[in-house]
This record gives C-alpha cells, sequence and structure tokens, in this order.
C-alpha cells in the first residue's frame, strides 16, 4: 500500500488580532471547552504531524467574522486572510 496524502477539510485557525478584536466573552461560550483555546500555528502542524495529516484547508471557527459592521467586517477579514497568508 502506497503513503497517503492526508488533507484536513476542516481545519480551524484562531489568529492573534482576531481574539483580541472579537474577544473571549464572544467566542469562549460557543467552544465546548467553554473558553477560547489556546492556538499557535506550531501546535496546529504538530496536531497535524501526529494524525498523519500534510495538507489542512482552514477557517476561522465560531462566532465567525459578521458582527452587523460591514466595515469592521471587511477589516476583519483581511487581517484574518493575511494571516493566514
Amino acid at each position: 500500500m502506497t503513503d497517503c496524502h492526508r488533507i484536513d477539510v476542516h481545519h480551524h485557525i484562531l489568529p492573534p488580532n482576531y481574539v483580541d478584536i472579537v474577544g473571549d466573552d464572544r467566542i469562549g461560550p460557543l467552544i465546548l471547552a467553554g473558553k477560547t483555546p489556546e492556538w499557535t500555528p506550531q501546535m496546529s502542524i504538530e496536531a497535524m504531524d501526529r494524525n498523519g495529516i500534510q495538507t489542512a484547508l482552514t477557517s476561522i471557527s465560531a462566532p465567525g467574522l459578521w458582527f452587523g459592521d460591514t466595515q469592521e467586517t471587511v477589516d476583519l477579514c483581511r487581517h484574518c486572510n493575511e494571516y493566514a497568508a
């Protein structure tokens, strides 16, 4: 059997400024543990390595990016996209 190339198609990231801008009070209650998880790119890579994952398609976790203000959303989306790039 050949080695397969595993792809994680549901891989959440939490850019640092996203947490600062959105706030723990908005993120934490939506997470199973009830608090904003610690996250770093290194932790993410280590988890991928442990599980034999070579590629991840990333997205922002709950509560997302829309909070009722168009310009705030544009700025937050740009920040998150540039961070992920």
